[in-house]
């Protein structure tokens, strides 16, 4: 009882020791697991009935992890998920069945019967890899010991003591065996005592009178923990020499499976004393009949393993399912063939026939016609089953095959800072010299340069290949005005958040396949506060030395110069004006960034921290704003003559990528030149603050025909092709109705309006 609980307990606790949840293949973190449950019953020296299937009435299937915790407890094989899955990682299984109560137990009269009284335990260790699906045998053998007392009462031709042999003239016999120490046991009645004491189970023979010829009978045993002793004990009424009354070892060192012959004979030695004579032979293993435990349809292949992913050959795929009950319902992919125990193709799946072989097997052809619409790569088939035991039709058992179709597999890992896939297809031809892929962005013409692919070792799979290849960015090399080397991302020829793009194989030099398409992830990325819609925000007030993210200059002077105001073809109720002016000679020019503005009444300057933090996660290609201006003639050129009186005046909006761990300041005013004035046109290196990674900026100048407000892009170009911003400040947006405001140039007058800052990608 508690000592058979105990070893099974100790068995998993060792085996924790030593080892350790859709439908692409699987997920990018899990893989399967399928279960074959075998167990092992019957004996050499008697007749049995073969391989068979068979579902204990009692059983236990736990899980472990590698540190030993159990994730998994199941008590029928029908609640096993086929597969299970598990996330990849180093498992164990242990499997006992059959009723552990320590209680030995006589031959049953029937192979089945004795199936079901046996106890079986065993266990696996395994490991579930990703997007793959494995297969763990787990082979339990029964961890009874087997006892054949032989006593019989009919002479023995073959037998050299025939003359002497007088079982036949024995009466009232009894055969006791008990698992127990021994000592202290000389006969019958001793072994009766000691088994009780002990508690042990015990296995009784007892010799009926009216049985004229004898024979055999057998038990088995459940050895309690720590015990490896069989003690057997006879006792009998000779008809001449009376009472017999003895006792014997069996075997001291007793082991499940094995089958202990004892053969029991009573005869005379030639000096006339009679005895019994035992003969033990424990050489013979017992239980080796094999009986798969697989309670629930099953599906597979002709000549391929359904348990991992196969090559598509462009021939027929033959399956075969099979279950221990009649088989009562089957689907693929949702359509049914097979109903309620017939043949049934009721959705009339094209290339699909199926043969009933038996009531509890049927085979499943798929022709080339049914694989004509699934595209290249994974080719995910999903077998439904139901069974029928007597009136009781089964839950619905799943199983999943995948097929591998030669061509495009998927495109994946997008790195949408770097603009780059990784590009996978499937190749079943057995010599090929090359592949590759182009991709284009949809709508476009020209596809880019073919990148060319290696062949990577599948995690799981039989009779093809994957090819992988990764993309390269598409730069466009040219130079700024200013004379700085700048790169324009290709966005037709590389992978930018947002689009869609069309992929072509190509196999030994030529297209192969269908184009296939591709939607890159969509951005979620805003631009903090871009539709003004906050009236809290600093820009709208006279101070915002502290504001988070969009700042103004001059709002202590000229209030309305970044305001709530009404525009047409704005986006929302609000949009930023900027207008400029002039004061005492002194031009105030109308502007909006993203930053902070101090202004000191001592030295009536005021300073602009440019940047704020920004977790770029997608290269953006653009940005777009909404704007509307009228900018005027320049009538201000108080510190510096960048811009002539009487000339069109340049307003300017600029947007910087930067990689900074300090802000940089510009400080402008009364009494003097500008200081740290700096333009992202001037190269990497154009402020000391660190390193500008892209910029884009317009000059507009004039009027906005019409009241409406229009959408303006500006495109970015970039130093740098790789480094993404990790620094303090990653961004600044700037805009001005003067371009050389900060020397007091410009005209007044001007007014610009600005709304929905976006990000183009």
């Amino acid at each position: 009882m508690k000592t058979i609980a105990k070893y099974i307990l100790m068995a998993a606790v060792v085996l924790m020791a030593t080892a350790c949840e859709k439908d692409s293949i699987l997920s990018q973190y899990e893989g399967g697991v399928n279960f074959d449950i075998k167990m092992s019953s019957g004996s050499r020296t008697t007749s049995t009935e073969g391989s068979d299937v068979f579902t204990p009435e009692q059983m236990r299937v736990r899980i472990y992890r590698e540190d030993g915790a159990l994730i998994r407890r199941y008590t029928k094989l029908g609640d096993i998920p086929s597969p299970l899955y598990l996330v990849a990682g180093s498992y164990s299984v242990v499997v006992d069945a059959g009723n552990l109560d320590n209680v030995a137990f006589k031959e049953p009269a029937t192979a089945n019967e004795r199936k079901q009284k046996l106890c079986y335990a065993g266990s696996s260790n395994f490991t579930v890899g990703k997007n793959a699906t494995a297969n763990v045998e787990v082979n339990c053998p029964t961890i009874n010991s087997k006892v054949t007392i032989g006593f019989d009462k009919k002479d023995s031709e073959s037998d050299n003591l025939n003359s002497l042999f007088e079982n036949r003239y024995l009466t009232d016999v009894q055969i006791k065996v008990a698992a127990i120490s021994a000592d202290g046991v000389t006969n019958f009645e001793t072994l009766s005592a000691e088994a009780d004491e002990a508690d042990a189970p015990n296995l009784l023979f007892t010799y009926e009178d009216d049985d004229t010829e004898g024979g055999t009978q057998s038990g088995y045993f459940l050895m309690p923990e720590g015990v490896k002793s069989l003690i057997w004990a006879f006792k009998a009424t000779h008809a001449t020499d009376g009472e017999i009354n003895t006792s014997g070892v069996v075997s001291t060192d007793v082991k499940a499976g094995n089958d202990y012959r004892v053969n029991f004979k009573y005869a005379r030695t030639p000096d006339g004393t009679g005895g019994i004579t035992v003969k033990i032979d424990e050489s013979v293993e017992t239980f080796d009949d094999k009986y798969s435990f697989k309670p629930q349809p099953e599906i597979t292949g002709e000549g391929f393993d359904v348990t991992v992913a196969s090559a598509y050959k462009d021939q027929a795929v033959v399956f075969y399912c099979e279950s221990i009950y009649d088989l009562y319902n089957l689907s693929l992919n949702g359509g049914s063939f097979f109903v309620e125990g017939n043949v049934n193709n009721e959705h009339n799946i094209t290339g699909l026939t199926c043969e009933k072989e038996t009531d509890t097997k049927v085979k499943i052809t798929l022709a080339p016609e049914y694989f004509v619409n699934f595209p290249s790569g994974a080719i995910n088939l999903s077998f439904d089953m139901q069974d029928k035991d007597g009136d009781k039709v089964s839950e619905t058992y799943p199983q999943k095959v995948v097929l591998m179709k030669q061509g495009f597999m998927e495109l994946s890992n997008p790195n949408l800072w770097a603009n780059t896939a990784d590009i996978s297809a499937v190749v079943t031809k057995e010599n090929v010299n090359s592949v590759g892929f182009k991709i284009r962005k949809k709508g476009t013409n020209d596809w880019s340069e073919e990148f060319s692919a290696s062949n990577v070792p599948a995690e799981a799979g039989d009779g093809f290949r994957i090819f992988k290849a990764s993309t390269v960015a598409s730069w466009t090399e040219s130079e700024n005005p200013n004379g700085h080397k700048i790169y324009t991302p290709n966005v037709a020829k590389s992978i930018f958040a947002g689009n869609t793009y069309e992929i072509q194989t190509v196999i030994d030099g030529v297209e192969y396949g269908s184009i296939r398409e591709y939607a890159a992830p969509a951005s979620a990325q805003a631009i903090p506060y871009a539709t003004f819609e906050d009236s809290s925000l600093s820009c709208f007030g006279t101070s915002n030395s502290s504001a988070p993210y969009w700042g103004s200059g001059n709002n202590n002077f000229t209030s309305g110069l970044c305001t709530h105001s009404n525009k047409a073809g704005m986006q929302g109720e609000h949009c930023a004006l900027l207008t400029s002016s002039t004061t005492l000679g002194m031009l105030a020019s109308g502007n909006l960034f993203t930053g902070q503005f101090d202004f000191d009444l001592s030295s009536q300057k005021g300073t602009v921290s440019f940047g704020i933090d920004y977790d770029w996660q997608h290269r953006p290609s653009a940005m777009t704003v909404k704007y509307w201006r009228d900018i005027k003639m320049v009538t201000s050129t108080k510190y510096a003559e960048y811009i002539k009186k009487d000339d069109p005046d340049q307003a300017s909006i600029y947007v910087c990528i930067i990689d900074w761990n300090s802000q940089h300041k510009v400080t402008s005013g009364s009494g003097g030149n500008p200081t740290g004035v700096w333009s992202p046109e001037n190269g990497a290196d154009a402020s000391s603050c660190g390193k500008v990674i892209g910029y884009g900026v317009v000059y507009p100048t004039g009027k906005t025909t019409g009241d409406s407000m229009e959408t303006l892009t500006i495109p970015i170009q970039y130093y740098d092709k790789v480094t993404k911003p990790t620094g303090k400040y990653k961004l600044i947006i700037s805009a001005a109705t003067s371009r050389y405001g900060d020397y007091m140039n410009g005209a007044d007058g001007s007014t610009m309006y600005l709304d929905d800052f976006q990000w183009v990608y």
